[in-house]
């Protein structure tokens, strides 16, 4: 299946719920950049992109950015 890479950029506080979400739609992290936020490289797959970026704002209010 295609996938697609979506970087995105929090804060440490929401790093473990960031994290279960990737995993919960097995997403993988391809690399991460820990300066004052954390910015994550994603890989997941193209049919999973949407609903992921609505779980990612639901579950933290909206407090993730898409940067990519």
């Amino acid at each position: 299946k295609p996938l697609v890479r979506i970087t995105l950029q929090y804060s440490y506080n929401l790093d473990k719920i960031v994290i279960s979400i990737i995993k919960s739609i097995q997403g993988n992290i391809i690399n991460q950049d820990f300066k004052e936020d954390i910015i994550s490289k994603v890989e997941v797959e193209e049919g999973l992109k949407d609903n992921f970026i609505n779980i990612l704002n639901e579950k933290t209010s909206g407090k993730v950015s898409i940067l990519k």
